[in-house]
């Protein structure tokens, strides 16, 4: 799919993910996911490229349904907010900023709970990979030495 000059950059980092998705078990794929889906970002090329690896589908409806769950329930929390206000007689300007101001601390709290979770993961990850071996047949890169 990227092939040509761009080797060294976009296209090696597409590879390198392709292949942590078609070895990683389904949690270690479905965490991936979820943490790619706390992420703001353009879902409909994520898609498509998520299309084009070799994840299962059990896998990638956990993780997205896992990750998004915090992102519908501000949205949820932010309209029902809405309704309350404009049915109390807001004006529609005002309950507009009033939401506008709600849900930058919303999201600066998502952002909060995706940055400790991405943390954590590369965490267990880390630890994980020092403490158990490389499976039979892995590569040279997988290889991890247990001291």
């Amino acid at each position: 799919l990227l092939h040509g000059k761009d080797k060294d950059g976009v296209a090696a980092k597409w590879e390198a993910l392709q292949e942590k998705l078609a070895t990683g078990g389904p949690v270690q794929q479905a965490t991936g996911i979820a943490l790619y889906r706390l992420t703001p970002h353009p879902f409909s090329a994520s898609n498509y490229l998520f299309g084009l690896t070799k994840l299962q589908l059990a896998p990638y409806v956990a993780g997205t349904a896992a990750g998004m769950l915090p992102w519908a329930a501000v949205y949820a929390v932010l309209g029902a907010s809405g309704r309350q206000l404009l049915e109390q007689g807001e004006e529609l300007g005002q309950v507009f900023a009033d939401l506008s101001s709600a849900l930058e601390g919303d999201v600066e709290v998502v952002g909060k709970v995706a940055a400790v979770a991405v943390a954590g993961a590369g965490l267990v990850y880390g630890v994980r990979s020092r403490l158990i071996p490389a499976a039979p047949g892995a590569s040279a890169d997988d290889d991890v030495e247990v001291k």
